[in-house]
């Protein structure tokens, strides 16, 4: 009894002692959120000097001519006949490239979902595109497409579809179709994949009471299937029309924007504007220009997306 009276005053300094001490666990969050806040703050960095470069005359070839310009260069994007063509082709472009693979992805997760012999197989053969580097994949097609020796004409030669050899990549009316055809083919696993993971999460149990119900495979698709995959739907796609309106690889590797303009997208043409001119404010007001549009593309589709209630989106 004696010693545990004695270690009580102890104790209880200690206790004190520890209370008057400051408490440094608050900071632990923060500690591990510094890298993101690191890579906001170099974002917003790079926003704010873009931002800047697009109030300002700056072209690589005139560097003593560089001024403040105010909000020309914004008002020049209006003026500009190639960015009118090039917003034209980015709208060809992003839905050639978003709707064809949702459609083939959803229609391969569907199917890959099913039970059969080999199906592990075939899971890792549909993800091959994706894995691919853009750069192989690109010039893969470009032999592909290739007029005098591309297997496409070979092959359509070979079979009697055709009697001449077309230059795909070099006619302005099926450049952008070859191109996006390449797209395709390599963004078709991200669809299949990521649906093929939640259709996987959706329980046997309701389409089991559906088929006791008398529902037909099409009826279980449209009226359990479809609705359940909606929310990653919109999500997916939302992020691919993004990823799309800013990608440039294919456009640059297999035709550089050409032939006579066909395929040159914005993005491409900022591309143009900044590497090939060195005309860096008008560059930044167009890419100022496409963040903004992009921005205001997100916000409307989530909106949507939330008037109809769809889930994983509020």
């Amino acid at each position: 009894m004696g010693q545990t009276d004695a270690t009580l005053p102890r104790s209880a300094s200690a206790v004190q002692r520890r209370a008057r001490t400051p408490d440094a666990r608050w900071l632990r969050p923060y500690l591990y959120l510094l890298p993101v806040f690191a890579c906001l703050a170099f974002f917003a960095y790079n926003v704010g000097l873009a931002v800047y470069e697009s109030t300002q005359y700056h072209v690589l070839a005139y560097p003593q001519a560089r001024r403040f310009v105010g909000f020309d260069n914004f008002a020049r994007i209006l003026t500009d006949p190639m960015t009118a063509l090039s917003f034209q082709h980015s709208l060809v472009w992003v839905v050639g490239t978003m709707l064809p693979p949702l459609l083939l992805g959803l229609s391969l997760a569907v199917l890959l979902n099913q039970p059969f012999h080999g199906r592990a197989l075939y899971r890792t053969l549909v993800l091959s595109p994706w894995a691919i580097s853009g750069v192989v994949s690109a010039m893969a097609w470009s032999w592909i497409l290739n007029g005098p020796f591309g297997v496409l004409n070979d092959t359509l030669v070979r079979l009697g579809l055709v009697a001449t050899r077309h230059p795909w990549l070099a006619d302005p009316t099926t450049a952008m179709a070859g191109v996006i055809l390449a797209s395709i083919w390599r963004g078709f696993p991200f669809f299949a994949i990521t649906l093929l993971a939640d259709l996987q999460t959706i329980p046997e149990d309701v389409y089991e009471a559906a088929e006791i119900d008398g529902a037909g495979p099409w009826q279980r698709f449209w009226h359990i299937t479809l609705p359940m995959l909606t929310g990653l739907i919109v999500l997916t796609t939302l992020l691919r029309a993004i990823w799309t309106f800013n990608f440039v690889e294919n456009t640059f590797l297999m035709t550089y924007g050409g032939p006579a303009s066909a395929t040159t997208t914005w993005a491409f043409y900022l591309f143009q504007v900044f590497f090939d001119a060195g005309d860096i404010g008008y560059a930044a007001a167009m890419g100022i220009a496409l963040f903004a549009g992009l921005i205001g593309l997100a916000s409307v589709y989530i909106r949507l997306a939330r008037h109809f209630n769809v889930e994983r989106i509020s």
